[in-house]
């Protein structure tokens, strides 16, 4: 989601704007992580031309077909929220752990919150339960960590190339694999 009053109309207004802006990118797994990064960075920022467009109006343009209970454009959202006040008195933890605070109604598949604050990124996901599973979701947690700390190592390296999946993953499948071959 973007935020702003980029008119001058909206300028003297009280209230939250809020304009869903959908953005695909694709990641080429032979280019490096600086290399991807390059990329959607410059796609980001022309796309932030458009970003005043109005969401109802894509759905429009696109005439996707309207599935009730599903969005009509996206499954998956993003979201980073840089607006850390230290003042407040929001008490975010200090550790490496994944904390389940609860049931909730997912709007999405799966919705990322990433929460930015003085020295730490938080994550907050819900997602569908009739889709992914609680195990899964941790799992995709903790890979995104190992993938950051390789990506940290060696920013250059292709992203093919970067064994991100931890070593209980691996030997699950090699496991299955072997398990299969029985047969």
């Amino acid at each position: 989601p973007t935020a702003g009053r980029n008119h001058d109309d909206l300028k003297d207004q009280i209230g939250c704007y809020i304009n869903t802006m959908a953005v695909r990118n694709k990641i080429d797994p032979d280019k490096s992580f600086i290399e991807n990064f390059q990329q959607i960075k410059n796609g980001m920022l022309e796309n932030y031309i458009h970003q005043d467009y109005p969401f109802d109006k894509i759905v429009d343009d696109l005439k996707s077909p309207i599935i009730l209970g599903r969005n009509p454009v996206f499954d998956v959202m993003l979201t980073f929220h840089n607006i850390y006040d230290a003042k407040t008195n929001v008490v975010m933890p200090t550790t490496d752990e994944i904390f389940d605070l609860g049931a909730s109604k997912a709007k999405l598949d799966i919705l990322i919150n990433a929460l930015e604050s003085e020295e730490n990124i938080f994550f907050q996901i819900d997602f569908s339960t009739d889709i992914y599973e609680q195990s899964f979701v941790k799992q995709l947690v903790n890979n995104y960590k190992n993938l950051l700390k390789k990506l940290l190592i060696d920013p250059n390296k292709k992203l093919k190339e970067v064994d991100y999946q931890l070593e209980l993953v691996r030997s699950f499948r090699k496991r299955n694999i072997q398990r299969l071959k029985s047969f």
